[in-house]
């Protein structure tokens, strides 16, 4: 029976998938950012791979910390991107309509209620409402359970609340 094996009947991976393989997929990285294969850039990613590498094993403890993905999760995610997809191309065209008619609409900023959403949850929806011009999310309340979203059409804040109320239940699918 190979060392492999063993280690997979224990309940572990082999080391190299643990270690080896995040490492050199930093590295590469790296490199691709610094578009170089200088050695001394090479010798630098490698170092600071083996930093992160090292940091998250004992960050995380040796353990796993992510949840498995099940069906439903999985299902959700194509819905999901044609969604985001949608709604930056509204979200365009809406920052159009704000840059050729500047009076037409009042900017300002929205009380969104969090909802139920988890920790991932509300990271995730933060970087999605980011990515369409029209609307940024300015901070997190997680005391109140509010995030404050800036938006350039803030004449109807009930329908901004409305919209991400709905996201909500779409992420919720996703991100649980």
């Amino acid at each position: 029976m190979s060392d492999q094996t063993r280690e997979r009947e224990r309940g572990r991976e082999p080391w190299v998938s643990r270690a080896l393989l995040p490492w050199a997929g930093l590295v590469g990285i790296y490199l691709l950012v610094l578009t170089s294969l200088h050695p001394g850039d090479v010798l630098v990613g490698g170092l600071l791979a083996a930093l992160v590498v090292v940091a998250t094993r004992r960050i995380r403890g040796g353990g796993v910390i992510h949840r498995r993905l099940d069906a439903h999760r999985l299902l959700g995610a194509p819905a999901l991107v044609v969604r985001i997809v949608a709604d930056t191309a509204v979200g365009t065209w809406r920052a159009v309509r704000f840059c050729l008619r500047p009076d037409a609409a009042s900017t300002g900023l929205v009380e969104v209620p969090a909802g139920s959403r988890s920790g991932s949850g509300l990271a995730a929806w933060g970087f999605i409402t980011g990515l369409a011009p029209d609307e940024l999310v300015v901070e997190i309340d997680e005391e109140r359970r509010v995030l404050l979203v800036h938006v350039l059409d803030a004449d109807d804040p009930d329908a901004v609340q409305a919209r991400h109320a709905d996201a909500e239940e779409r992420q919720g699918q996703v991100f649980g």
